[in-house]
C-alpha cells in the first residue's frame, strides 16, 4: 500500500456474494457448454446488485468472456435501444476492422440508427450503410432487433458473450 494516493488502488473493496458469484459462475459455465441461458436477479433496492454486477463482469472478463453492460435508467426510458446500444458500443469499438466487418455484417444501416456514433467507423472501413431498397416504417423496429442480435451472435462467434441488463423496468419496450 502507498501512502500516495495517486498510486492507490481504485477498486473497491468486495465482501461477501461468495455464493452469488458460485451461481453467477455457474450460469456462465451452463452457457459455455449448453447454449445461450440467462439468469434473473432481483433485490431490494440498496442490496448491492449493481456492486455484484460490477464484480461479475471484471472477473468474467478476464477468463475472456466479453461482456456487454447496459445500465437502464430513467431518463433513457424512452430511448428506443439506448441501453443495448450503450452495451455494444465498447465492445464493438475493441474491434479490429476486420472482426468489425464480420460482427456488423449486413445489419450497418441499422446499427447506424441506434448508434450515431458507430457510423464513422462504419464509413472507414467501408462496411455498407445505405438504407434497405424497401423500407416499411413497420418493419423498422423488427430490422433493427434482428440487427442487435444478429450482432450479439456474431460477436459470440469466437468468444462467449455475457450481457448483462441493469434495471431492466426503466428500458424501452423494444430492451
Amino acid at each position: 500500500y502507498s501512502q500516495d494516493r495517486r498510486y492507490a488502488s481504485p477498486m473497491k473493496a468486495f465482501v461477501g456474494r461468495d455464493r452469488e458469484l458460485t451461481v453467477l459462475g455457474a450460469v456462465v459455465r451452463r452457457a459455455a457448454e449448453d447454449g445461450p441461458t440467462r439468469a434473473v436477479i432481483a433485490a431490494p433496492l440498496g442490496y448491492g446488485v449493481s456492486r455484484l454486477l460490477e464484480e461479475f463482469a471484471s472477473r468474467v472478463a478476464k477468463s475472456g468472456v466479453v461482456v456487454c453492460r447496459a445500465e437502464c435508467r430513467e431518463p433513457q426510458a424512452g430511448v428506443p435501444y439506448a441501453a443495448l446500444s450503450a452495451a455494444l458500443a465498447p465492445a464493438l469499438a475493441r474491434l479490429s476492422e476486420r472482426r468489425l466487418i464480420e460482427v456488423v455484417g449486413p445489419a450497418g444501416y441499422d446499427l447506424s440508427a441506434v448508434m450515431p456514433s458507430l457510423t464513422k467507423r462504419l464509413e472507414a472501413a467501408r462496411i455498407p450503410n445505405e438504407p434497405p431498397a424497401l423500407d416499411s416504417p413497420r418493419q423498422r423496429g423488427a430490422r433493427v432487433r434482428e440487427a442487435l442480435i444478429g450482432v450479439l451472435d456474431r460477436l459470440a462467434g469466437e468468444h462467449l458473450v455475457c450481457l448483462i441488463v441493469e434495471d431492466i423496468e426503466h428500458s424501452d419496450a423494444g430492451t
